[in-house]
């Protein structure tokens, strides 16, 4: 099953083992996590990946860096409020 989180609640499209969620996101990835089965794998944006972690949802973080000039640079990928203690394996 692949779980979709979106924004927009209209004309998502039905699929088969495709779960849009667009309400209670905290209290549905929680209940996901405590499913039997395999990891939940998020690739998302800043805004998801802040969301998450300010409701204390994500376990680890796999980042990857490219070596590139993007001009002005982009803005923070996690906008945290609080410090998160983070260990590099």
């Amino acid at each position: 099953m692949y779980v979709v989180l979106s924004r927009h609640k209209n004309n998502l499209p039905l699929k088969e083992n495709i779960v849009f969620l667009t309400e209670n996101i905290p209290g549905t990835v929680r209940q996901l996590k405590e499913q039997a089965g395999k990891d939940i794998w998020l690739v998302g944006g800043g805004q998801t990946i802040t969301f998450l972690l300010n409701c204390d949802l994500i376990d680890e973080l796999l980042l990857c860096y490219f070596p590139v000039i993007l001009g002005k640079g982009v803005p923070p990928l996690f906008r945290q409020t609080e410090k998160i203690k983070l260990e590099i394996e």
